[in-house]
């Protein structure tokens, strides 16, 4: 599976166990696609201070 490179202002939206339960957080792509931040308040990216980056 393939997909285009994601730039900076993009969101990806997890939810488990079914968005009803309501378990939900959002990854916004910063740093020019080379990291991720969990969020849950679109207006702070990187509102829950985790940073997933991607080792070269």
């Amino acid at each position: 599976m393939t997909c285009e490179k994601r730039k900076s202002g993009s969101w990806i939206a997890l939810s488990v166990g079914g968005a009803a339960e309501g378990c939900h957080f959002d990854l916004a792509v910063v740093n020019d696609g080379k990291a991720l931040c969990a969020t849950d308040d679109r207006d702070a990216p990187c509102g829950l201070d985790v940073k997933f980056t991607k080792e070269s």
